[in-house]
């Protein structure tokens, strides 16, 4: 795979620290193409920005390269309500137009992003270069370039604007696959500090893998810390009682359609293989809805996920 030479300015504007090499004087290639695989086209890029949609997942934000991480989501871009009279002496009503949801990213002219958390995210990307949307698909890190265009008001919702992008990166085998719970599906995880048991809560568990767990609770930063080890007893209709134990390894504060939370990751502590086999059950069995839940909300829309 080569970039010509408008591409590869871009791709290093993004990019800066990979390293192309020249192949005939017009085109670069990759130097590490075991390890990185390039995204230049943006119809190649449509498959996961439909895919990060429908999941409804949370992406790191990285503005101008900087170190400080933000969150948003991948919103839709609905038109607006259209004016409908069926007779003359009847009253106008506002109806829904024919929408697909999602449709408008197959038009690969923009991205609606929510606002970003923390909010100081809002402000530093209004004068930002480059932006970089940075998340996972299957066991690979993506990472695709943006620059910001303004702040918009769609349906009464405030909203950030971003170009389509045209420029991204896969890091292959970045870590094991997640998946994240259908909204139909709960799983509760009570979690304690090791040192000190009368310190606990009940979190809902938002996605899972076979090393790890996401959970979201609005008070968990200020009850534990990063680093604390703690006991977890998962929860769930599809397994039984499960005891683990794990460290929390990151908080993150997000803004969802609901409203403001925070979300906690945790490595789990697999003392024996007994007990990875039993979290790799779970793991698989919320995998098998996740995936079936998101192919049947897909199936007659032409869309082809990247899980």
């Amino acid at each position: 795979m080569t970039l010509e030479a408008p591409e590869k300015q871009d791709f290093n504007l993004f990019f800066p620290r990979m390293q192309l090499t020249e192949t005939d004087g017009k085109t670069w290639g990759l130097q590490d193409s075991d390890r990185y695989e390039l995204l230049f086209k943006k119809e190649k890029i449509l498959p996961f920005l439909q895919t990060l949609f429908f999941e409804e997942r949370m992406i790191e934000i990285q503005v101008d390269r900087g170190t400080r991480i933000f969150f948003g989501a991948l919103w839709d871009h609905k038109p607006e309500l259209e004016e409908h009279r069926q007779d003359e002496d009847d009253e106008i009503v506002l109806i829904e137009p024919d929408y697909q949801d999602g449709s408008y990213l197959k038009e690969l002219d923009h991205l609606v992003l929510s606002p970003l958390e923390p909010v100081a995210g809002n402000i530093k990307v209004r004068s930002s270069t480059t932006v970089l949307l940075c998340f996972y698909a299957g066991t690979n890190a993506v990472e695709i370039g943006t620059r910001f265009l303004k702040a918009e008001n769609i349906r009464g919702a405030q909203v950030l604007l971003f170009e389509y992008p045209a420029v991204g990166r896969i890091i292959r085998g970045n870590r094991p696959f997640r998946a994240k719970l259908p909204q139909d599906q709960e799983i509760i995880a009570n979690i304690c500090d090791c040192s000190q048991y009368d310190k606990s809560i009940d979190c809902n568990v938002m996605g899972i893998s076979s090393q790890g767990l996401s959970l979201e609770h609005e008070e968990i930063m200020n009850i534990f810390s990063m680093g604390d080890m703690i006991r977890l007893t998962i929860l769930s209709s599809i397994s039984e009682p499960l005891e683990v134990n794990g460290t929390i390894r990151h908080f993150a504060k997000i803004r969802t359609k609901q409203g403001n939370s925070t979300i906690c990751g945790i490595q789990l502590d697999l003392e024996s293989r007994s007990l990875a086999e039993l979290v790799e059950q779970l793991f698989a069995k919320v995998q098998r809805v996740f995936i079936r839940n998101l192919t049947e909300r897909t199936e007659d829309q032409d869309i082809h996920l990247t899980l």
